[in-house]
This record gives structure tokens, C-alpha cells and sequence, in this order.
């Protein structure tokens, strides 16, 4: 990356984004996409993104890795002023994208400052109205459970939404309760 790719202006201004996510992959303001996707084209479109280890995450974002004693090889960027976050295989091939809808985590490096402002549709659909069709998960014992996650297939993909903490309050952003959207292949690389 050259000095001059540094100071390049994003082609997509925040608050500006339209997403569609179906089972041909994700559009980004009319420019299809498969995942995985380079980190490169996602820089193209939304500038320079701010880069981190995923170290500590681990255990929380890839269970299956860090039980079967496989320390992930994970980059995380986030793009703050557009609310977006991504996770790539060996820094560059992006395997997982999200959107933060509610902002009810504490600031840290693997959360984007400002909450996802653009159009976020799943198969053409505005995306709450698929979530809301979507196989819910359930965490806790039996006698407290709480639903926590909300997953809608899309072919070889999915789209996992995940609740905000039910203590928090819901900010008039994102009403409907969800924290993150995130999409993913399902067929994830076994040595994640």
C-alpha cells in the first residue's frame, strides 16, 4: 500500500451504504460480492479501517477453535464512522462481516464507534422483517434461558443477528432490540 492509497477518499460516504444480503453473496451499493472478500475491496469502498488482533476474542467469537485448542489466525477491522466491523483469515480474506445496529457495548478496539447509519436489507427485504422469520438460539440453563440470537439461512450463507443485553436501553437507532448483524459463509475454513 502506497502513501497515496493512505490519503485515498472512500468511494461510500457514511450513512450513504445500501447492503443486500442474499444467497448470491452481499451487495454494497450495487457491487456484488462472494465471501470471503479481499480486505482490499472493502477499503476501496469505505476508506482505511482501524486493525486489531483478535487475541482475547478469541474464546468468545470462535469457541470451536479455542476447545479444540486451535488459537485462530484473526484480523478484525472496524470502519467507525459507518458502523461496520469485519473478521478476515491471515489479515486479508475477509470471512465474516457485521453491523452494529445499538451501541450497547462499551467501547473497545473490535467496536465500531458510531452505529450502522445505511440501508441493510436481507434478500431485498428491510433485514428486521427477515430476522424475525429466522431459527432463534437460546443461551443459559434450562430453567433461564434467553434467546440471544436470531440466524436466517441464505444458501451457503447465513445471517446472524444477536440481541442487545437485556438490562441495556434500546437507543431509538434500532428499536427492535438487536445489537449486531452479521453475515457469514457457512462453510467458515476448519482452521479457524
Amino acid at each position: 500500500m502506497g502513501l497515496s492509497d493512505i490519503f485515498r477518499k472512500p468511494q461510500i460516504a457514511p450513512g450513504e451504504t445500501r447492503i443486500n444480503l442474499s444467497d448470491e453473496g452481499i451487495e454494497i451499493n450495487g457491487k456484488k460480492f462472494f465471501m470471503p472478500v479481499s480486505i482490499n475491496i472493502l477499503e476501496e469502498l469505505f476508506g482505511k479501517a482501524k486493525c486489531y488482533q483478535l487475541g482475547n476474542f478469541a474464546p468468545t467469537f470462535f469457541p470451536r477453535a479455542v476447545r479444540e485448542k486451535r488459537m485462530p489466525h484473526i484480523t478484525g477491522y472496524t470502519w467507525d464512522k459507518h458502523g461496520i466491523y469485519c473478521y478476515a483469515k491471515d489479515a486479508y480474506s475477509v470471512f465474516s462481516i457485521g453491523f452494529l445496529l445499538n451501541h450497547g457495548e462499551p467501547d473497545t478496539n473490535n467496536t465500531p464507534k458510531k452505529e450502522y447509519s445505511g440501508l441493510l436489507n436481507i434478500n431485498g427485504n428491510h433485514w428486521y422483517e427477515s430476522i424475525k422469520s429466522g431459527d432463534s438460539m437460546f443461551l443459559g440453563d434450562e430453567e433461564n434461558q434467553a434467546e440471544a440470537y436470531r440466524i436466517v439461512t441464505l444458501g451457503r450463507y447465513s445471517v446472524i443477528s444477536e440481541f442487545t443485553e437485556i438490562t441495556e436501553e434500546i437507543t431509538e437507532r434500532d428499536s427492535y432490540g438487536y445489537s449486531t448483524v452479521e453475515f457469514r459463509p457457512d462453510d467458515i475454513p476448519e482452521d479457524i
